[in-house]
């Protein structure tokens, strides 16, 4: 039993490094290709009114609820 740990032990770390030389290709295109989120305005505040329009604050209108206005 030993000697099959062994052996398990030697192809799971084979294979491992096989999936890591595999897949590092795609890693490096998906960082090049990878870009950082800009917005156009500023945040919206949890406090400050909220952007649809309802008068309410962000946080008790669309701040609340994953819904789109």
């Amino acid at each position: 039993a030993p000697e099959q740990r062994e052996e398990i032990l030697f192809a799971a770390v084979a294979g491992v490094m096989h999936m890591y030389r595999y897949f590092l290709p795609l890693r490096q295109q998906y960082l090049e290709t990878a870009r950082t989120y800009v917005r156009q305005s500023p945040k919206t505040g949890r406090n400050d009114p909220c952007p649809c329009g309802s008068g309410q604050k962000f946080k008790k209108c669309c701040g609340a609820n994953p819904r789109i206005h």
